[in-house]
């Protein structure tokens, strides 16, 4: 997994980051067996938007993939919907 969401930090990102934690395991009983989602918390330590590398950005038709910054507070994290 620590591979995974390294290249995954870095193709989204173009980022860095250090002292991810498991903050939710998440089960959900599927048709085809258990599905499982495993969250992580993580420090950003740099990002590079122009360093971003997944193929989704080269497909448009897939829409935008605008980063949003939100100030770490409970306040602004609560606000997010």
């Amino acid at each position: 997994m620590r591979i995974g969401w390294r290249t995954q930090c870095c193709e989204e990102f173009g980022g860095t980051i250090a002292a991810p934690r498991l903050v939710f395991l998440i089960t959900d009983l599927l048709e085809t067996g258990i599905g499982v989602q495993h969250i992580f918390a993580a420090r950003l330590n740099s990002i590079d938007l122009d360093a971003r590398t997944g193929s989704e950005f080269t497909k448009p038709e897939r829409g935008g993939y605008e980063v949003v910054r939100v100030p770490f507070t409970a306040e602004a994290v609560r606000a997010l919907r």
